[in-house]
């Protein structure tokens, strides 16, 4: 890992915190001789290195982590646009009830206040029933907006970077006006 965590490893040892564990990935490096290439780990951290961030977080202060209950679901219906997709798990003895799959919303956890609608530029979360919904989930352009604006962490987004070059793919043919 080199030196490289060793000025946040002062600062936090001077503010009294305690290291739990250290966690490095390789990640786009344009010094020294990776200058004259335009760089080294073009593409890193990737999507596997971001996993392997949040199984080490998991390890460590699993008290900090919320499981994703849409993990739990063994078969998954195929996605259409306009209908999500409902789901019930079971997930630490609760029974919880998802709809979506590429934008997923804990109906259990969701109060229903909005945010994620009004923070979506596609419009792809309605409000139905006091709750919120994804109607457009294919529309969806992967912002995390709405995951960033709930403050119940009920909205989480399931996504690979093939369904992420498909979202390109598919936006590249709108027209904004």
């Amino acid at each position: 890992m080199g030196k490289y965590h060793n000025g946040l490893k002062k600062a936090l040892f001077d503010k009294g915190k305690n290291l739990v564990g250290e966690f490095s990935v390789r990640g786009y490096d344009e010094t020294g001789p990776w200058v004259i290439i335009g760089g080294g780990n073009v593409g890193k951290p990737n999507e596997t290195d971001l996993k392997k961030a949040q199984q080490f977080v998991q390890r460590k202060l699993p008290s900090y982590c919320k499981t994703d209950p849409y993990e739990l679901i063994k078969s998954k219906l195929t996605v259409t646009e306009g209908h999500p997709n409902t789901y019930n798990v079971v997930a630490d003895e609760i029974l919880l009830m998802l709809k979506g799959d590429f934008v997923t919303i804990n109906q259990s956890d969701c109060v229903g206040c909005g945010k994620c609608t009004k923070i979506c530029p596609m419009e792809v979360i309605k409000i139905e029933h006091k709750k919120a919904i994804p109607v457009n989930e294919l529309d969806c352009t992967l912002c995390r907006l709405c995951i960033q604006n709930c403050s119940e962490r009920a909205i989480n987004l399931h996504y690979s970077w093939r369904d992420a070059i498909k979202v390109a793919k598919r936006h590249s043919n709108k027209i904004t006006l």
